[in-house]
């Protein structure tokens, strides 16, 4: 809305009426474990501290009952690191989990945390050729590696 950024990338579109969006892809996310993750360490779990809760799957994992937390992350990439030392099984979107080899899935797609992604520009912005041609190159990205970012594309998988 201030023009602080040409393009933004957001789970939602926008409310303000000085915006505009461009719904892209969706974005599946599952439970995620180390490869060589020791046999004790299933089940334990690996999540966003209760202070730095600010998506859906920090705060789906929280609401699981009776879960062990091995170990608490403040950053989501912390959490991914903690996943990969085998530390405990995590939620992240398929595209960062399924294409990396030292992680596989620890449970089929968490079917309530699929969101849509938008592009978001200032409406007038939009039209400027130079932002054009950049959603059109990141909305033809994203649209070829659309089996990626819906969690139909798993490391053994293809």
């Amino acid at each position: 809305a201030h023009r602080e950024v040409e393009i933004g990338v957001r789970n939602a579109p926008p409310e303000n009426p000085n915006l505009a969006a461009r719904r892209t892809v969706e974005v599946a996310q599952a439970p995620f474990r180390a490869r060589n993750a020791p046999a004790g360490s299933h089940g334990r779990w690996v999540a966003i501290a209760p202070q730095d809760m600010a998506t859906r799957s920090a705060r789906w994992v929280a609401s699981l009952p009776g879960i062990e937390v091995a170990a608490w992350a403040n950053a989501p990439a912390t959490l991914r690191d903690l996943i990969r030392a085998g530390v405990g099984q995590g939620v992240l979107p398929c595209f960062a989990g399924d294409r990396d080899p030292l992680l596989e899935r620890a449970g089929e797609e968490i079917a309530e945390l699929r969101e849509g992604q938008w592009l978001v520009m200032h409406n007038d912005d939009r039209h400027r050729a130079d932002v054009r041609a950049v959603i059109d190159r990141i909305v033809a990205l994203v649209s070829a590696h659309a089996a990626l970012f819906e969690g139909r594309r798993p490391m053994d998988g293809g």
